[in-house]
């Protein structure tokens, strides 16, 4: 008897750690949709990956098993991808703006030489940033390099049109948002819309001569 009760109370104990576990897995699901960056997103998602793992491991829930199973390293792949990206940025340099907040919201785009982004009078309905490779402007006679960012004042011009034509110089590779996102993060974050409108009047300040359009603003 005592044998018994000894051995019943360790099966006891040892489902209150399961649920525990269970518990403890489901907190980080649910802490996922609190986070605003993606790096500490994919960190909470793989933690709750390896909880879950544990947690359907011993509770004997193979389904659930085998869907941390996979989720697991498809969360480790996309946070090597973002950190990857995020020391391309670093290496470069937008002036004075960071570009790290708006990665998680930006796509990547990749153009061929000769490849036209858009014509002069286009909708400009995307900014860009120049990841790698080389965009020009031929109506300018001037080009855009790695860190620099083109397209911002477009966005938000009355007519909304380009400017000037994008072409890439070079294999190229950039990062985009879409104009929808841009006027959104502008009301939705101070922060972000006092840095864009200086670089819009940086931009606007450094035109030479002053009656041409800047290439970083078509």
């Amino acid at each position: 008897m005592r044998y018994r009760a000894w051995g019943a109370r360790m099966s006891q104990a040892t489902w209150d750690f399961v649920e525990v576990t269970g518990y403890f897995a489901s907190l980080l699901v649910l802490s996922t949709f609190s986070m605003r960056t993606m790096i500490p997103l994919r960190c909470s998602a793989i933690a709750s990956n390896l909880a879950f793992l544990s947690y359907s491991y011993l509770a004997h829930l193979s389904p659930v098993f085998v869907l941390h199973l996979v989720l697991l390293p498809l969360n480790v792949w996309r946070l090597l991808q973002i950190t990857r990206l995020l020391r391309q940025v670093r290496a470069q340099s937008a002036d004075a703006f960071s570009i790290e907040p708006l990665l998680p919201l930006m796509t990547r785009q990749e153009f061929r030489a000769s490849e036209v982004l858009f014509h002069q009078g286009d909708r400009a309905d995307r900014m860009y940033y120049v990841l790698s490779g080389d965009i020009s402007f031929p109506e300018l006679s001037r080009n855009a390099g790695p860190g620099r960012l083109f397209g911002e004042i477009g966005v938000f011009s009355p007519g909304q049109t380009r400017s000037a034509s994008a072409v890439a110089h070079s294999d190229s590779v950039v990062l985009s948002l879409s104009d929808r996102q841009v006027q959104e993060l502008y009301f939705q974050n101070p922060g972000f819309g006092l840095a864009l409108m200086r670089l819009v009047i940086e931009h606007f300040a450094q035109r030479t001569p002053p009656s041409q359009a800047d290439p970083q603003h078509s």
